[in-house]
Order: C-alpha cells, then sequence, then structure tokens
C-alpha cells in the first residue's frame, strides 16, 4: 500500500532509448471501521455522540455505504441498534460496556470492517442514604431487632443498590 516511482526505458532497432518515469498507487481496497464516544466516561443516562467520521475506505474508487453500531456487543454476535456514522446513545445502568461499529463498502460483493470500544458509566454516582429507623428501646439484657431497611440508594434505576448495612 502506498505510492512507488515507475520508470519505462524503450529502446528502439537502432539502439536509441529514452526514459519516462510516473507514479503507481496500490490501494487497499477494504473499508476500515474507526470512531470515538464522548463523553468517556458518562453518567448513567447521559447522552453519549458516538461519531464514525474517522472511518474511511483504502481506496479512492469505493465509498463507506452503512455504518451500524452495537452498543453491548458481546464479542461474537453483531446486534445493530443503531446506523449511521452520527449517533447518540444513553446506557441506562452504571458498568463497562463494549460498544461496536460495523462499516460496509460498495464492493461487489460488499466488505465490511468492525472497530470496538469499551464505555465506562460510572460518572454522577451517589452515596446512598442510610435510614437508621429508631429510636430504639429494649430492657437490659433482651434482645433487640434494629431496622435499616429504609435506607435508600438514589441510583437505584441505574443499577446501583445498597449491599451491606453494618451497625455500630
Amino acid at each position: 500500500v502506498g505510492t512507488r516511482p515507475v520508470a519505462v526505458r524503450v529502446t528502439d532497432s537502432y539502439g536509441m532509448t529514452d526514459v519516462d518515469n510516473t507514479t503507481l498507487s496500490i490501494y487497499d481496497n477494504r473499508p476500515f471501521a474507526s470512531f470515538n464516544a464522548a463523553p468517556n466516561p458518562a453518567a448513567c443516562n447521559q447522552q453519549i455522540t458516538f461519531d464514525a467520521s474517522s472511518s474511511y475506505h483504502g481506496s479512492p474508487e469505493r465509498l463507506i455505504v452503512s455504518y451500524e453500531w452495537d452498543f453491548d456487543y458481546d464479542g461474537g454476535t453483531f446486534t445493530p441498534d443503531a446506523s449511521g456514522p452520527i449517533v447518540n446513545h444513553a446506557y441506562p445502568s452504571f458498568g463497562t460496556f463494549t460498544p461496536a461499529l460495523r462499516v460496509t463498502d460498495d464492493n461487489d460483493p460488499a466488505k465490511t470492517d468492525m472497530a470496538t470500544g469499551i464505555m465506562v458509566i460510572d460518572q454522577g454516582n451517589q452515596a446512598p442514604e442510610a435510614h437508621a429507623g429508631g429510636p430504639y428501646g429494649c430492657d437490659l439484657g433482651s434482645g433487640i431487632t434494629l431496622d435499616g431497611s429504609s435506607s435508600v440508594d438514589p441510583d437505584e434505576s441505574c443499577g446501583d443498590e445498597i449491599v451491606a448495612w453494618h451497625w455500630d
């Protein structure tokens, strides 16, 4: 792939010669998928812009004709969630996700390429709100049940939850 110099020397039947120079351009006739996602990291339910405008084709005579996105690519099955060179998506829960872009060109038969990335959804996590219940009272030597079940996590809708209660 690249441009190389080429020269031709011609000789006639009487030994006269001439040389001419030109170039040979060699192309990689396939698409190349590439994208950026911003912001990354992001918050739960925050709009993220996925931009595939850095994708390109290795041949000036061919075009990328399809951009498909799988926002939770599993490494095996590509399931399109959106199409277009620039799309928006929000992840509804905290975690690490693998978005994938698949581009298809106008070759016959068509050629494809895929690129993946890592999205970290962890911004804006809020601390849980502890509620101790009570006030409590008991007789000396008797048992007591303490109840912190009214504690809440404001990010429950994003998959965050209280996982431990420790009493002192």
